[in-house]
């Protein structure tokens, strides 16, 4: 049982994650300040400290934001929510679990403010080997712009077999529902 969690901020689903059981968890985290805190609380993390994206070795610019856990390639709806914008480095889901052996079943949980579909394209080989996704949708609360609609990431998913359990969104709320139906296959 593993789950790969990207966009993994400070590591906070990392209780959640234990309580299911999981054996192993792999977090990617672009934010620098917030890999260094993940490793404060979380010693033995396997952290993936760059942006994932589409295409690997690309470089792109990387906004920062005040409060670090909405951080996201596209600009900030509001000037002052931004503190820096840095240069990285992208890798791919296919490049970095390539040559990976996570136990099975797989989780892939994905909060990356609006960049979702650009990291799945990234992992189409990875993708086969994903039982589970969890896809948090960036929507016009975020302080981020996006790109994509959820209709667009539900369409490209269902080359890969997933689906909405209800046929309809999922609400913040429902998470939790969700979390415990995948506890009774972990």
């Amino acid at each position: 049982h593993s789950i790969v969690h990207i966009g993994g901020h400070l590591g906070q689903d990392h209780s959640e994650y234990s309580r299911l059981g999981v054996k192993e968890i792999v977090w990617g985290e672009a934010d620098p300040t917030n890999v260094q805190e993940i490793f404060r609380r979380y010693p033995d993390a396997k952290v993936i400290d760059r942006l994932f994206w589409s295409k690997e070795n690309e470089v792109i610019k990387f906004n920062i934001m005040k409060n670090r856990a909405q951080n996201s390639i596209y600009p900030s709806r509001v000037d002052r929510d931004l503190e820096c914008t840095v240069s990285m480095l992208t890798t791919t889901l296919d490049c970095e679990f390539k040559s990976t052996n996570l136990a099975e079943p797989i989780l892939l949980t994905l909060d990356v403010q609006g960049a979702e579909l650009n990291v799945l394209l990234g992992g189409e080989k990875f993708l086969e080997k994903v039982k589970f996704l969890i896809c948090e949708i960036t929507d016009s609360s975020s302080i981020s712009r996006f790109s994509i609609s959820e209709k667009e990431i539900f369409e490209y998913l269902s080359k890969y077999g997933f689906y909405l359990p209800s046929g309809v969104g999922i609400k913040k709320e429902q998470v939790k529902k969700v979390c415990l139906e995948i506890n009774k296959i972990f």
